[in-house]
């Protein structure tokens, strides 16, 4: 603002012939250009404010005096301003750029961790059945999914009114183990398709009703329904 401001007093000189048009030559300015500079980025602000400033320097040595407002000292001013947030900044990025790199690193040797204890779980669970390795294994983190075509699970989600079924639409649904998501339509319908095996807990949430878990069991490629879930107000 204050550099626009600075080059706009500088025009109106020109423009009252206190000037001449030449001065706009110190400014880096075509002298036939009533525009002021482009300040889409922080350099851009900053080189015109750089600009600004010897340039007055050289103007006041040809003849011309220093504009009025704003002052090239507040100009100045600002400039250091500008320059040390932009330092703390590109430090700042600088030291976040480090610690992902780290993070990386660290991250080479945390996977292969993780995968030595995963295949140690699954071993140690190999005996049992699938159902059973799938469950305890889940507790260790080692979470099984499954392939291709999603199960799909199926509910109406209904309210008691009067003792009278009523459908609640609206009503968010959340598998915890997956994050997959769906939300019940017309007639109370909701539909979640997952890609998981295992038990799975879909939490329900809409505002005004006491938030409802449902738990059911994936054992297999078949699609499940709920059936009716009772959601109830607060």
């Amino acid at each position: 603002m204050l550099n626009s401001h600075y080059i706009q007093v500088l025009n109106f000189h020109i423009e009252e012939k206190i000037f001449p048009e030449s001065y706009r030559g110190y400014f880096g300015i075509p002298v036939t250009s009533k525009s002021v500079p482009e300040q889409t980025t922080e350099t851009e602000v900053a080189n015109l404010s750089q600009t600004i400033i010897d340039g007055e320097a050289l103007m006041i040595v040809a003849g011309g005096h220093a504009i009025p407002f704003p002052l090239s000292t507040v100009i100045h001013t600002n400039l250091v301003l500008l320059l040390l947030n932009n330092k703390k900044h590109l430090d700042a990025t600088d030291a976040l750029n480090l610690a992902n790199e780290n993070n990386k690193e660290l991250n080479i040797e945390a996977s292969a961790c993780s995968k030595k204890v995963w295949d140690e779980v699954e071993t140690y669970y190999d005996g049992g059945t699938m159902e059973s390795k799938r469950k305890n294994s889940r507790t260790w983190g080692v979470n099984y999914t499954s392939s291709g075509v999603p199960v799909q699970i199926s509910a109406h989600i209904i309210e008691m009114v009067a003792g009278v079924a009523t459908p609640v639409v609206g009503v968010n649904a959340l598998v915890v183990e997956t994050t997959d998501t769906a939300v019940s339509g017309a007639e109370g319908a909701l539909l979640v398709k997952v890609l998981t095996t295992g038990s799975v807990t879909i939490h329900l949430t809409m505002t005004g009703f006491k938030d409802k878990d449902v738990t059911t069991e994936i054992n297999s490629s078949a699609n499940i329904d709920l059936g009716i879930v009772i959601m109830v107000r607060n």
